[in-house]
């Protein structure tokens, strides 16, 4: 870890956001919308911000929604710039009245954190007093950024008898191990995580949400066995599980902890990450038909990074390069955080997929910095 100054100050600034929504069948479970307003929603992707992107993907949505659907609105960092209980229920599940639900929207402007662990509780106390059936969907192109633990909570709410199922759109998240920390909310509650990455892929995202409470897809028992590789023996600790498509980098499965855990996946090619303590290991294979069972051997110490920036102080808005000496998987990523370790709201970081060194953009407020690796 490195850490470097920056002087001078722009504050940049994008465009504000809006969040889509799921649609359902006649006689579908009540459906609240959980918004992320927060301030790296003025991000942009292709140009177009994200907010931007997601009013118009909420605007089609909601457009296309059964009369009958019962539906409402949750926002969270649209007040305040940084209180993380910033969260508001905008419209009350009811009736649809679709001209209400986009209204609500179309009036976010994205200032604060991200408190999607209170957001969560909020929604699971709202949605709890309806006494059916019901669906959250959550969209956020960041992680919890106020202290919380959502993969904590959403086990809590599993275990509760609350008929909730949380499905989950990261949008514009690429790190594996970020997407992990939002998809936990959906698989351990048995709702659905998408990784979406452009105006396309939030679009379809939304439209797979109606398809899953459409129907179940077919999914086939897979059990994950963690060893120790000097060994070859099966470990019974707490090892940390993350399972994604080969194909998209999306992940499927995660929050679950143990030495031999069983996952349900579609048929198909993934691949497999398991971490204990400073220990890891990966391996990627396939799903037919049949059931099957992946061992993974864990086989020493976690990856280290070596990271060398060219200046230690540097032009605010600026542009740096830092050299980096690791694993350099496809994956893998150099992150601007606080000198502490905490994530930026507005998240800076710069794939190492290209080769060294990286071209590190830097934020625009003054201070002290530092670059850390973020490895797959």
């Amino acid at each position: 870890m490195t850490k470097f100054k920056l002087v001078a100050a722009f504050l940049v600034t994008v465009v504000s956001p809006a969040v889509p929504a799921a649609a359902q069948q006649a006689e579908s479970p009540d459906l609240l919308f959980v918004m992320d307003a927060s301030n790296s929603m003025w991000g942009q992707i292709d140009g177009v911000s994200k907010s931007e992107i997601a009013r118009s993907a909420f605007r089609e949505l909601v457009a296309d929604l059964p009369d009958d659907t019962r539906a409402g609105v949750m926002a969270y960092g649209h007040r305040r710039k940084a209180d993380c209980g910033d969260v508001e229920t905008l419209v009350p599940v009811s009736a649809l009245n679709r001209e209400t639900l986009i209204e609500s929207v179309e009036a976010l402007k994205p200032r604060g954190k991200t408190p999607i662990t209170e957001s969560l509780r909020a929604a699971a106390d709202l949605l709890s007093k309806s006494g059916g059936a019901t669906r959250l969907v959550l969209i956020s192109d960041g992680i919890e950024t106020c202290g919380g633990d959502p993969c904590e909570l959403a086990a809590t709410l599993a275990g509760s008898g609350i008929d909730l199922k949380a499905h989950v759109i990261g949008f514009d998240i690429p790190s594996k191990a970020d997407q992990a920390k939002l998809a936990c909310i959906a698989h351990l509650t048995g709702g659905t995580y998408w990784n979406a990455r452009d105006a396309e892929g939030l679009t379809g995202a939304l439209k797979e949400t109606v398809a899953a409470e459409a129907g179940e897809p077919q999914t086939i028992s897979v059990e994950l066995v963690a060893a120790d590789k000097l060994t070859g023996q099966h470990l019974q600790d707490p090892v940390s599980w993350i399972v994604s498509r080969v194909e998209d980098e999306t992940v499927v499965s995660s929050g679950l902890f143990g030495g031999t855990v069983e996952v349900q996946l579609a048929p198909g090619r993934y691949s497999v990450t398991a971490t204990l303590s400073e220990k890891s290991g990966r391996a990627a294979f396939d799903v037919g038909t049949g059931g099957t069972s992946q061992t993974v051997f864990l086989d020493g110490t976690l990856p280290v990074a070596a990271i060398m920036p060219e200046v230690a102080e540097a032009q605010a808005t600026s542009t740096i390069k830092v050299a980096f000496e690791g694993p350099n998987d496809e994956a893998d990523f150099l992150r601007l955080v606080t000198p502490d370790g905490n994530r930026l709201e507005q998240d800076i970081w710069v794939s190492v997929r290209e080769g060294s060194p990286a071209l590190l953009p830097l934020p625009g407020d003054a201070g002290d910095y530092r670059i850390m690796p973020d490895i797959q």
